[in-house]
This record gives structure tokens, C-alpha cells and sequence, in this order.
């Protein structure tokens, strides 16, 4: 993660051996990849690595399920077991009716799964995603990291997720590093970014977005709201059209979300939830809490706010959140 400029493209040309290191050894699987011929390397990419780009890279006079089936087609695997193969991932991928369609005949988001479909079929050991979302309105985006939290789930490949924006990796990295201007910055857990202040700045102008995936539980139209699953607690949000039991990405902003000592009485907001603060980092003008509310959240104030409230790590506190500022996707 990181800023435009800062070498995040290049490091994952490197490591996708789509371009050789100008100093220092680079060892992938044991391999010094230095020492790899053209031949050597493009097997690497061919049967190790899958690639999803920006452009998605389709064959424009081909239908989703050919381009999903060409990298099986490379490695010999039998007709009859390609295309159950590239059908069944399709429809994991919510593109069942979208097989026969060639590129142009699908939206951005469609040709960017089909692209994830067709990198995961050639049985990588490493996905490399190069800022995938980067094109897409924030509907689309969500979407996708359902489909990413999923294929993480269920494959259990390893993913290189290169972004500039902290609220895509919030629920999905076991692991960041972030780096600016060539160098690493940071590197751990989510969490373990609160421990480097210096790098919130570098966020800063995407600002701190929260997405959560969760269960929808029910509708009440009366009050015009759907109440989600997080953790053991509901969130309300403005009334959705999901279907009960389906799953949902909800977008919070750090900013929009107020923090008590005491649990209030007489609001308007719908939200009023309990949660523990597991660290708290402060950046020029604003304090980072990360937040666990059965889901985990960053809430943003100000330092003058942490100081005047005593906020301390692993205590309690309550979380306000007005439902119409909660966006759905």
C-alpha cells in the first residue's frame, strides 16, 4: 500500500517476474530468479503466478468462458474438464448468464471477475492483484472485495494486493507493507499500522473509509431500515433490497462515527454500539482509533476529543453512528 509514485507497481513487477531487480537477489520458491532464462521465467508466470490487471486483458473476440479456459488450455488439461472447470468458477463469480458474452458485451466489473476467473484457473501459487478497483464507482469496488474475500476463503492462495487505499484492505489483509518513494515504511497486521503515526498522513487525502461485509437479518420498512449482523450486535442502515440471509458491503467513514464515555439517551442516530479500541494513533490533526465492534472499524477524531474523554486501549466505549450516513452497496 501506498501513494501514486511510490513503487508499488514496480515491486510487483518483481515479484511477479515481470521485470528483474537492478540490485540485490530476488529468490522465489528457492529459485534465484537472476539466474532464470526468458524461457524459465515466462514458465513461472505461465503455471505459478496469476496476474489481474487494470486493463483485465481479455481477447476481445472471445466469450467469457474461452477466456476463462485458455491458461487450462495451455497446460494440457482435457476439453470436457475446462469448460465444467470455467463454468462452475463463473458461477461462483455471479456470471452464470455471462458465459457466451464476449468482452464488450460486459460491464467493468463482469470483465474483472472474468479476468479473477481465468487467473485462478491456471492454479497459481500466488494471485497478484495491481490496483483492481482503481476504474470502478464504489458499488462496484465493494462487490468486488466480496468476491475477493471469498476467493481468498475458498482457494486459499495467496494474494499480493497492491492498492493506495486503506478501507480495501481493512477486512481482507492478514498483512500490509507500506512503502513511499522506493522504501518500506511500515509492515504487519492492519492493527499494527497504528504503531507508525508517520504513515497516516500518506492516507490521508483518500481519506479513512470503513468496509464491512455483512448479513443482512431483516427489513423494517416502518422504520425505513435493514438491520445487518456485526458481531453480536445489529447495525442499521437505510433500508436495502437484499435479500434476508445475503451478505452486504456497508461503507462507514471514520469521521462519521461519534465515541462516548456512557451510552446516551434521546438521539436521533439509530446506531449506538458497544466496542473495545485496540489502538489508538495520533497524526497531525487527527486521532486514529482502531475499534473492535464485532467487526473491526477505524473511527477518526480529534486529539483535543481523545485527551478530553480518556480514551485508553482495551477499554470500553460506546460508538454512534447515524444510519442515513452509512452507505450500501
Amino acid at each position: 500500500m501506498g501513494p501514486s509514485g511510490s513503487g508499488k507497481s514496480t515491486l510487483m513487477h518483481i515479484l511477479g517476474v515481470l521485470d528483474l531487480p537492478t540490485s540485490g537477489i530476488y529468490y522465489l520458491d528457492g529459485q534465484n530468479v537472476g539466474s532464470l532464462s526468458d524461457d524459465e521465467l515466462a514458465d513461472i508466470r505461465n503455471k505459478k503466478i496469476g496476474f489481474v490487471f487494470q486493463a483485465y486483458n481479455l481477447l476481445p473476440r472471445t466469450s467469457a468462458v474461452e477466456n476463462v479456459m485458455l491458461p487450462m488450455d495451455y497446460a494440457g488439461i482435457p476439453d470436457t474438464d475446462q469448460l465444467i472447470l470455467a463454468k462452475r468458477v463463473l458461477a461462483m463469480m455471479g456470471l452464470s448468464d455471462r458465459l457466451d458474452h464476449p468482452p464488450n458485451k460486459l460491464s467493468g466489473g463482469q470483465q474483472q471477475r472474468v479476468a479473477i476467473a481465468r487467473a485462478l484457473l491456471s492454479h497459481p501459487q500466488l494471485l497478484i492483484f495491481d490496483e483492481p478497483v482503481s476504474a470502478l464507482d464504489w458499488a462496484l469496488k465493494s462487490r468486488f472485495l466480496r468476491y475477493l474475500k471469498r476467493i481468498k476463503e475458498e482457494f486459499r492462495v495467496p494474494i499480493l494486493y497492491v492498492t493506495h487505499a486503506l478501507s480495501e484492505i481493512m477486512n481482507l489483509a492478514d498483512e500490509v507493507i507500506v512503502v513511499k518513494d522506493g522504501r518500506v515504511l511500515a509492515t504487519g497486521g492492519v492493527s499494527s499500522l497504528f504503531h507508525y503515526p508517520h504513515i497516516f498522513p500518506i492516507i490521508e487525502s483518500e481519506g479513512l473509509e470503513n468496509v464491512l461485509t455483512l448479513k443482512v437479518l431483516l427489513h423494517n420498512k416502518e422504520r425505513g431500515v435493514t438491520e445487518l449482523e456485526l458481531g453480536n450486535q445489529r447495525l442499521l442502515v437505510p433500508l436495502s433490497g437484499a435479500e434476508i440471509g445475503s451478505s452486504v458491503s456497508v461503507i462507514v467513514r471514520a469521521q462519521d462515527v461519534i465515541v462516548s464515555h456512557e451510552k446516551p439517551r434521546g438521539l436521533s442516530a439509530r446506531n449506538i454500539l458497544e466496542g473495545v479500541v485496540g489502538d489508538v494513533s495520533i497524526a497531525g490533526s487527527k486521532a486514529v482509533l482502531s475499534v473492535d465492534l464485532g467487526g473491526r472499524m477505524i473511527v477518526e477524531i480529534t486529539p483535543e476529543a481523545l485527551r478530553e474523554l480518556g480514551i485508553n486501549v482495551g477499554e470500553k466505549y460506546f460508538f454512534i453512528i447515524k444510519a442515513n450516513s452509512i452507505r450500501v452497496c
